[in-house]
């Protein structure tokens, strides 16, 4: 049996005229596999992102 496994960096930020807000963070996913990297604009789009993924499988990162 193939073990399926997802390996990212996950940059987290906010700038600083954000901090106003403590709910607006930012965040980033950099594949390990390809470089290639996804920007999110909250953490509802990096979670439902991450749910899409699991879900649907590792195709979903490259059609973002």
């Amino acid at each position: 049996m193939k073990t399926q496994y997802y390996s990212f960096l996950l940059r987290i930020w906010r700038s600083d005229h954000e901090q106003q807000d403590p709910s607006l963070w930012r965040a980033s996913l950099e594949s390990a596999e390809t470089g290639e990297t996804i920007s999110f604009g909250s953490m509802d789009e990096l979670w439902s992102f991450l749910q899409r993924l699991l879900a649907e499988g590792p195709n979903k990162f490259h059609e973002e």
